[in-house]
């Protein structure tokens, strides 16, 4: 800078007056131009500033939003994933189900991008390579396709590894098949006899009947008094109307137990010859259900509520008409005993228009007793609530499920097979699966045993589950949010998930509750949708718990509800309600019912068995040769 300053010094000496006059001017019009540059920057900077904001802050919106849509994305690339395998997988959630993974096994089965052997087919130039062949693999497939077959065989035959065919209790025909002429033809007159019999039974199936009974009673005449007297006709459930009790439970069977909708059954009636409206069977599923099994519904309750140990949960239910928006869900709360408690079953269905707290509430009031549940939060509530008096034990299942889920995502991204033990998502379900192993064997013994062999096997594996839970780094990037939010619900519920081990009455699950609903009325759901008004939820509620109760206790569900509509009349007026222990599925009536009915159902209209004949009518005696007699004779000489 110093040697520029010189060379202009240098310069400007040889400069002239008007010269230096000239350069004076020149160097004030660059002050004032630069001065009104300066001006009009100072002016504009603000300006410019607020912009540089505005542009600052819209960029963070647009990074804000990117990163809600890469988080969205994501989500919604989960639930492909988890949608594609409810839809087309397994739902076993057990590890069994990972055993055989393969990861072309993952492939979405309805994408239309060609597969690695369709690329290979549509090159002209080029023949697929067949995949190498590895002998063990093909061994164990080998091994596995056995086992496969034989499984099927015993399908096939009606016999599977948990339940085997059993006819004992149906009635059976003897049929002995033989033509008299063609054995003579092909053996000669009285030279045959028989020997033995080769023996199979074979199944068959009678059509349902429907048939009219014209019932009379008499009308006396008073010779004295000349008066005419009609004697009360019996079994009348409702005048006016042909109902009876067997047909009315078949109805309730149908719709509850068989989830058949009621135009169906009325098309099944309709196609067997006999046409009732489907309004007529609605009215009358209604009736009698309020005034025939309400009174052994109010009982089960009753009885339900005595018990110690519990299971909860809830599922939705649709009502069209309840007063509130279209759409509005209403629920179904369903109360059992624990699997574990050696206790006559029960189950129960309560109706609510709502899921909260209220229910539990007036249902478990003035009760102490231990509920297994899922981690809904009214539960909780509850209990803070009730003091000590209601204990709330947790579900592993619901634990295992929110890390299966987990891992069914990470699959989807896997690359080699040999990756999938190192997954800390498969870890956690393994660590699951080995407290499973330990428990399930125990649910043979007693509670007491079963709390013992608890604290002795399975305590230390759930102690290594929780210690895994705990170490888990949440903070890592690389962690997906399937499965930060398994590992919270695991942290917040490892008190809960716990207490299993201190009773042996407590399961360690809500499996229970949860076939309860599954097993009839959310087949039921599927088809029937909806109900009409919350009279039809309750009457649905009533009915399910019949059924569902019956069916947990070994009994015939279809006899059962014929043997309540037939006998509860009988109870309606008395005042000492412990007399309706005489109508559970457990009575000694209603043992006697069943043996009573179950033959003569099932006998109606099958013939009676042939006589088994013994010898040839009018067979001769055949005359020995004497051949055969030497033969004799020598041999006994």
């Amino acid at each position: 800078m110093k040697a520029e300053l010189e060379k202009f010094k240098n310069q400007i000496r040889t400069l002239d007056w008007d010269q230096l006059f000239s350069l004076c001017v020149g160097l004030k019009e660059q002050c004032i131009q630069q001065e009104v540059y300066l001006k009009e920057y100072e002016r504009s900077f603000p300006v410019m500033s607020k912009d540089y904001q505005a542009l600052k802050e819209t960029l963070k919106q647009k990074t804000t939003a990117l990163t809600d849509l890469q988080k969205k994305y994501q989500h919604v690339c989960e639930q492909n994933v988890l949608l594609t395998k409810n839809r087309f997988g397994s739902h076993n959630e057990k590890m069994g189900s990972l055993k055989d993974f393969d990861l072309s096994d993952l492939q979405d089965p309805i994408s239309e991008d060609p597969t690695p052997v369709e690329k290979n087919l549509s090159n002209d130039n080029q023949e697929p390579k067949p995949p190498e062949k590895d002998p063990s693999r093909q061994k164990n497939r080998q091994s596995e396709i056995q086992k496969t077959l034989r499984k099927w065989n015993k399908l096939m035959n009606g016999e599977t590894e948990r339940q085997k065919r059993d006819t004992s209790r149906l009635p059976h025909r003897n049929t002995y098949l033989f033509e008299l002429d063609k054995l003579d033809e092909e053996y000669g007159k009285n030279n045959w006899e028989f020997a033995g019999w080769h023996r199979k039974e074979f199944l068959h199936r009678l059509p349902s009947v429907y048939y009219v009974e014209v019932r009379h009673v008499p009308v006396i005449k008073n010779r004295t008094t000349h008066t005419l007297t009609s004697l009360p006709m019996p079994g009348v459930m409702l005048s006016h109307s042909p109902v009876t009790e067997s047909l009315l439970a078949s109805i309730y069977y149908e719709k509850f137990d068989l989830s058949l909708p009621l135009y169906r059954v009325s098309k099944d009636m309709k196609n067997q010859g006999l046409i009732l409206s489907r309004q007529t069977l609605s009215n009358w599923v209604l009736r009698f259900a309020e005034t025939h099994l309400g009174i052994v519904y109010d009982y089960l309750m009753d009885t339900l509520k005595g018990y110690r140990y519990h299971q909860c949960d809830e599922t939705t239910l649709q009502v069209i008409r309840d007063g509130r928006k279209t759409g509005s869900k209403s629920y179904l709360w369903v109360h059992s005993n624990s699997s574990l408690d050696p206790v006559n079953p029960i189950v129960i269905f309560c109706f609510e228009k709502t899921r909260g707290t209220d229910h539990l509430r007036n249902f478990y009031k003035g009760c102490s007793l231990t509920i297994t549940s899922d981690a809904f939060g009214a539960y909780f509530l509850i209990e803070s609530e009730s003091g000590a008096r209601i204990l709330i034990t947790g579900c592993f299942m619901h634990c295992r499920r929110r890390f299966f889920e987990a891992l069914q995502i990470r699959l989807s991204s896997l690359k080699e097979e040999h990756e999938l033990k190192n997954l800390p998502e498969y870890q956690a379900v393994q660590l699951i699966a080995e407290i499973y192993q330990k428990e399930n064997p125990l649910n043979t013994l007693s509670p007491e045993e079963r709390r013992k062999r608890r604290q002795k096997e399975v305590k230390p594996r759930v102690d290594a589950f929780f210690e895994f839970v705990h170490q888990f780094p949440l903070e890592d990037p690389l962690v997906s949010d399937k499965m930060k939010e398994a590992i919270n619900y695991a942290k917040n519920q490892e008190i809960y998930l716990c207490r299993f081990l201190e009773d042996g009455h407590i399961p360690i699950d809500n499996g229970y509750a949860e076939r309860n609903i599954r097993h009839d009325y959310a087949t039921g759901r599927r088809n029937w949708l909806f109900c009409n008004t919350e009279r039809g939820a309750e009457v649905t509620a009533i009915v399910y718990s019949i059924v569902e109760t019956a069916n947990q206790n070994g009994a015939n569900p279809l006899l059962y509800l014929q043997f309540l509509l037939e006998k509860t009349p009988d109870y309606m007026e008395l005042t000492d309600r412990s007399r309706l222990e005489e109508l559970m599925p457990w009575s000694e009536k209603w043992h006697e019912y069943e043996n009573s009915k179950i033959y003569e159902r099932q006998e109606m209209g099958i013939p009676a068995s042939q006589e088994k004949p013994h010898y040839r009518l009018h067979r001769k005696i055949r005359p020995v040769s004497t051949e055969l007699t030497i033969k004799k004779d020598q041999s006994a000489g």
